[in-house]
């Protein structure tokens, strides 16, 4: 089975500053490489890295699969951040990048805030113990 492309992998070969820059850009996502990137530099990796540097990335290691690990982006302000982007239409791969989480992540907090919004709201027949006195 061939070795598992990691963080580490690309440092060595290519260098540490591309592939802290790749961690930052991609923190908890899960990166294809493709063997060819388009001309037009659409694709995201030559939008975040630079022409030069997709392109080397994608010389070495074009057609796998890269799982970025997460960075040191903790705390509560993580998860407004998460709220706030959703609430302004960004999608949850997006958000993940943005933010320096997993897609996961992303989708367990968004699904934490409805389940708290739906807990906080009066049910259509429910009394207010207040208005019955």
């Amino acid at each position: 089975m061939a070795e598992r492309l990691t963080i580490e992998l690309i440092a060595a070969e290519l260098g540490a500053d591309l592939a802290a820059r790749l961690s930052r850009a991609f923190a908890g996502t899960a990166v294809y490489i493709p063997e060819r990137l388009p001309e037009d530099g659409s694709h995201i990796l030559v939008r975040m890295l630079g022409r030069g540097d997709a392109e080397r990335l994608s010389g070495a290691f074009g057609g796998e699969r890269l799982d970025v690990p997460m960075g040191a982006n903790r705390g509560r302000k993580r998860r407004e951040q998460i709220l706030k982007l959703r609430a302004e239409g960004m999608i949850c791969s997006a958000i993940a990048r943005e933010v320096g989480v997993t897609e996961r992540y992303v989708y367990d907090i968004l699904a934490e805030a409805e389940a708290r919004a739906r807990a906080n709201q009066p049910g259509l027949f429910s009394l207010d113990p207040e208005r019955l006195k």
